[in-house]
């Protein structure tokens, strides 16, 4: 294992380790240039590179005060929303009990206060009267996105649950083929006054405002 230690250091990932959960399937957590990321279906879900997305995606939004992440996996994107809003109130929804379980253990994600519920975040939308700032939603799963993610019924409740010049951000992976990501920006454009769209890297930010 010291040996793959050592390789890792030099840009040779190694697993450190393996589980699989309902939700997820295989999650690996791996180690390269001694940073550690979460993979489920050959995607990364949680490290530097989930990281320096959201980072770009909140670069431009200022005066928040109450966020919420719908899809927190291992932690990157509480990480980034409690050091560029250091006095914010963060609530994080996550499904899979096992990818914060990981977040806590390989991520430091207890280091960053933040309320996290474990809950489907569909159903938890449906179900509060909060309102928040800002709402982050990263809900993919491996490469795939819920089917519900394209429910109207969905965003009207994440409307509802915005505060006066609220924003809603969406990371969606951005594929040869998107049938259904056009579908969900009908969506978004019927509910919504006002959709951006910015593209890094291989993703898609979509930014909703009411």
């Amino acid at each position: 294992m010291e040996y793959k230690k050592i390789l890792s250091y030099l840009g040779t990932p190694y697993i450190i380790y393996k589980t699989r959960s309902k939700y997820n399937g295989e999650i690996l957590v791996n180690s390269v240039f001694g940073q550690n990321s979460i993979s489920v279906g050959n995607l990364t879900q949680t490290g530097s590179i989930v990281s320096g997305l959201w980072s770009f995606a909140v670069k431009q939004i200022e005066n928040v005060n109450s966020c919420l992440v719908l899809g927190v996996g291992g932690g990157s994107i509480i990480k980034v929303l409690r050091n560029k809003y250091p006095h914010a109130e963060i609530t994080g929804v996550e499904i899979d009990k096992t990818m914060i379980d990981i977040g806590k253990k390989y991520f430091d994600l207890d280091k960053y206060e933040a309320k996290i519920v474990i809950a489907d975040a569909f159903n938890y939308v449906s179900r509060i009267s909060k309102k928040f700032d800002l709402i982050c939603i990263d809900l993919l799963v491996g490469r795939t996105a819920p089917k519900k993610l394209s429910s109207e019924t969905f965003f009207r409740n994440i409307k509802r649950l915005l505060s006066k010049d609220g924003i809603v951000i969406i990371n969606q992976l951005r594929l040869k083929s998107q049938p259904e990501n056009e579908g969900l920006l009908k969506i978004l454009k019927r509910t919504f006054t006002i959709v951006e769209i910015k593209k890094p890297l291989v993703n898609t930010i979509i930014y909703l405002y009411s």
